[in-house]
């Protein structure tokens, strides 16, 4: 976890013309990663202990036996923050569980 605080990741100087509504803000702001129920306790513990700190599509495939394509969807629409190195897309294991909490939320 300090190693992930410590990353530098991009930041992003210019104006956002559509700011977003806090309800997006909020699904996945580094500090909305902490579990915030015994369930996402137990979910996060899982996700760090199967995947470790960084994954990557093919490992969630596995995990989750959900197709890649929702998977990349959810990258693209930046709901799990992951960075590149080469083609490779390494994820951040953590930034899943915002990501898991809203589809969790959904099924209600």
């Amino acid at each position: 976890e300090d190693f992930i605080r410590s990353l530098e990741l991009s930041y992003n100087n210019n104006i956002v013309e559509t700011p977003l509504t806090k309800e997006e803000f909020d699904a996945n702001n580094f500090h909305n990663w902490e579990a915030k129920n015994d369930i996402e306790k137990y979910l996060e513990r899982l996700l760090l202990d199967e995947l470790g700190q960084f994954t990557c599509i093919k490992d969630l495939v596995e995990l989750f036996k959900v197709s890649k394509t929702m998977w990349y969807d959810a990258l693209d629409e930046g709901k799990i923050m992951y960075f590149t190195i080469s083609s490779r897309k390494i994820i951040i294991t953590r930034s899943l569980l915002p990501f898991l909490r809203e589809a969790l939320s959904m099924q209600d």
